[in-house]
């Protein structure tokens, strides 16, 4: 071997000892964890979802967020929901996404302090997707979320919005910060059967599709409709989904029963 290869190998070899081994490089620690857990793993078509959320500070220090762990405001608070085994997730928009558009309140973002390995708990539902609603008319379109039989996933992703100050007033900024995503649950939906099969056909009939969660009281609520409801929980007191209607009907009457008469005194 010639003296310049020589020279060349021993240079590479001091080269490489002076290089500190390094193994696999670590993702970086998130500064928040988000679980979402569902209260039911199996659900009969059109049968709102409960879902528990829970976010916790994984930081050593208090963390400040513009956010809001609740569907609605300036949507800090996203869902999407997947039919085909979780290959392509569809954007979940509910009632209360769109009910505070157009008004101040839509801008309204509490900021939330989060002490060091402090957890946050919340609930929602999941129950009516909304395709699109006329603010003039209060025409609503849309299905229900779990509208057929089959498996679905659900994940969230929680966001935060940056604030700038322009004459002594806050702006949210358009660029939205994902502060934390969430871990994928799965529910399988079943036909229903016997009366629960009636009483998803009564739901259907009487177009009471979006009122089976609290947020019914977001939407235009007429004397018929809350009839209706009391009517289904007449007919129908022991099936699958009266639960639901009673929340949607209690969420309608509260401090409207001089406005919707029909309502339970």
């Amino acid at each position: 071997m010639k003296a310049w290869m020589v020279l060349v190998l021993l240079a590479v070899v001091v080269l490489l000892a002076l290089v500190p081994l390094r193994g696999p490089v670590q993702p970086p620690v998130p500064q928040l964890s988000f679980t979402l857990k569902a209260e039911k793993d199996k659900l009969l078509v059109g049968e709102p979802l409960k879902i528990q959320m829970r976010v916790r500070n994984e930081t050593k220090n208090d963390l400040k967020l513009q956010t809001q762990f609740g569907f609605g405001v300036l949507n800090t608070l996203s869902a999407t929901i997947s039919s085909d085994g979780g290959k392509t997730f569809q954007p979940y928009t509910s009632r209360a996404m769109l009910s505070l558009v157009g008004q101040p309140e839509f801008f309204t973002v509490t900021s939330l302090t989060l002490e060091a390995g402090e957890k946050w708990k919340e609930e929602e539902f999941i129950g009516f997707h909304v395709a699109s609603f006329d603010m003039m008319t209060g025409k609503l379109e849309g299905d229900f979320a779990f509208s057929q039989a089959g498996k679905y996933q659900i994940k969230m992703t929680l966001r935060s919005y940056p604030f700038v100050e322009i004459s002594g007033q806050s702006y949210p900024l358009y660029d939205k910060e994902i502060l934390s995503e969430s871990n994928i649950v799965e529910v399988k939906v079943v036909e229903p059967k016997g009366k629960d099969k009636e009483a998803l056909q009564f739901i259907v009939d009487n177009q009471l599709k979006p009122f089976l969660t609290p947020e019914a009281w977001r939407l235009p609520v007429i004397d018929e409709t809350v009839q209706k409801l009391q009517q289904f929980l007449e007919q129908f007191p022991e099936s699958t989904y009266a639960p639901y209607v009673k929340l949607g009907l209690e969420a309608i009457c509260k401090g409207r029963r001089e406005e919707l008469p029909a309502c339970p005194k």
